[in-house]
């Protein structure tokens, strides 16, 4: 039996997943990609995934898009996350906790 590592300190990085989806590498990069495709089988998977979700190649303008609004949900993990502000979202929890206040009330008013 063999026993077989993956090792992902040489495994492609996200941007140049992307960029070889989006065809923007060098002939030299692209060589090293391609090659590393072929090895690593971690890495193929991720290609392949990162394809099929964000449908690459159907048109370069809406790849670029997807990708721009895919960097805009990333989360680094050695980043802090992002608080979400904003008075909408306590106005809008709030009006759902008093509806449903206003509602237990209601059913408890009812019954005998």
């Amino acid at each position: 039996m063999m026993n077989r590592e993956i090792q992902t300190s040489n495994c492609l990085q996200e941007i140049e997943i992307q960029d070889y989806l989006n065809q923007k590498l060098n002939p030299e990069e692209l060589r090293r990609v391609e090659t590393h495709i072929m090895e690593c089988p971690l890495c193929a998977e991720a290609v392949e995934g990162y394809k099929d979700f964000y449908q690459f190649g159907l048109d370069p303008q809406l790849d670029d898009l997807k990708l721009e609004l895919a960097s805009k949900f990333y989360v680094d993990q050695n980043e802090t996350p992002t608080k979400i502000t904003g008075f909408p979202w306590v106005f809008v929890a709030i009006i759902c906790i008093l509806i449903a206040l206003g509602l237990i009330w209601v059913i408890l008013q009812v019954q005998p």
